[in-house]
């Protein structure tokens, strides 16, 4: 079974985005998804294992997919 990480949970959150049904789908530009990346990449170096992925705050973030998440996520990005 291949480790889990946020960036894997990132991963397949993206693609839920894009299949949802339209009324559920949601609007990512390219600046926000370039943020809320960088802050999943850079904590992913810091956590050491896949039951801290599983349990760390952002794994439930990511489903989140309303627009003021989304902002909030790549603000946090931007502190780093």
């Amino acid at each position: 079974m291949p480790v889990v990480h946020l960036s894997t949970l990132w991963e397949e959150n993206l693609q839920m985005m894009k299949s949802a049904p339209p009324q559920m789908q949601v609007q990512l530009d390219a600046d926000t998804q370039r943020l809320i990346e960088r802050l999943v990449f850079f904590v992913d170096g810091a956590i050491e294992s896949e039951t801290d992925v599983v349990s760390h705050p952002l794994a439930e973030e990511f489903r989140n997919w309303a627009p003021w998440n989304l902002r909030h996520l790549a603000a946090k990005s931007q502190g780093l």
